[in-house]
C-alpha cells in the first residue's frame, strides 16, 4: 500500500506525516493585486492638473462603437483612439492578410473571449502605426472590461508604484521605456491589470475598474 509523504495532497492542500515529529507550516497563496494594494495606489500623490474633459465626453461615445462588423468600422475606432494622441496615424492595410478573420476575431472580443486577444495585438500593431499604444486603446474601445490602455505616462506610473510597492516582482512586466513595448509585454500588463480588476470590482460598483486602475497610473506616471 503506498503512503503520501508530507507534502501537497491530491487535492493541492498542504498535509502532514502523522509520523513525522515536525509538523509542515500550511499556507495560503493569496494574490497581492488586490483591494488594499489599490488603496495604496490611491493613496500616491498624483498630478492635480489633468484635465479630462474630451475623454471623459468622448469616452462612453467610443465604446459603444466596439462592435465591428467591417475594416471601415475599424478604422472609425482608429480616428476615435487617435483622437486622444497628439499623432495623426500611418495605417499599413497590407499587413492584414484576412480581413474577415479580422473582424470576426474582434466580435468575439467584444463578446469578452479574451482567447483572441494575443492574436489580435499581433496583428494590430502592426497595421495601426506600428504602435502598442494606439492598438490598445482601439482594443479598449472594443472591449473596455477586458482590455486596459496603456501608454507612455502609465508605463512611468506602473514603474513607479511597483518599485515602490515591490510585490510580485510585476515592475519587470513591462519595459521602462515605452518605446521598447513589445505585444507580449502587452498581453503579461493585461493580464495582471484584469486579474487586479477583477479583485476590486466589487469596491468599485458604479465604475469601470480596469479603466480605474489604467487612469490612476496615468496620472502617478504625470506625476513629476
Amino acid at each position: 500500500m503506498k503512503t503520501m509523504k508530507d507534502g501537497l495532497g491530491e487535492s493541492g492542500m498542504i498535509i502532514n506525516n502523522p509520523k513525522s515529529s515536525v509538523p509542515l507550516k500550511t499556507t495560503k497563496c493569496v494574490t497581492m493585486l488586490d483591494y488594499n494594494l489599490y488603496q495604496k495606489l490611491l493613496s500616491e500623490k498624483k498630478d492635480s492638473s489633468y484635465n479630462s474633459k474630451w475623454y471623459d465626453k468622448t469616452y462612453d461615445i467610443f465604446c459603444k462603437h466596439g462592435y465591428v462588423k467591417s475594416i471601415k468600422e475599424l478604422h472609425v475606432l482608429i480616428a476615435f483612439a487617435y483622437s486622444w494622441m497628439p499623432t495623426v496615424p500611418e495605417i499599413h492595410i497590407d499587413k492584414i492578410e484576412d480581413q474577415n478573420k479580422l473582424i470576426s476575431e474582434l466580435q468575439k472580443l467584444h463578446e469578452d473571449d479574451v482567447s483572441v486577444l494575443p492574436e489580435l495585438v499581433l496583428q494590430l500593431t502592426p497595421y495601426i502605426n506600428n504602435s502598442i499604444v494606439g492598438t490598445s486603446k482601439v482594443l479598449h474601445f472594443v472591449a473596455p472590461n477586458i482590455v486596459p490602455v496603456i501608454d507612455s505616462r502609465v508605463v512611468v506610473g506602473w514603474h513607479k508604484f511597483f518599485n515602490k510597492h515591490p510585490v510580485g516582482n510585476y515592475s519587470k512586466a513591462l519595459p521602462k521605456n515605452s518605446n521598447s513595448l513589445k505585444p507580449d509585454h502587452f498581453i503579461s500588463y493585461q493580464s495582471k491589470m484584469k486579474e487586479w480588476a477583477d479583485n476590486i470590482k466589487m469596491h468599485l460598483v458604479d465604475k469601470n475598474a480596469l479603466r480605474e486602475l489604467e487612469i490612476k497610473l496615468y496620472l502617478l506616471g504625470k506625476t513629476k
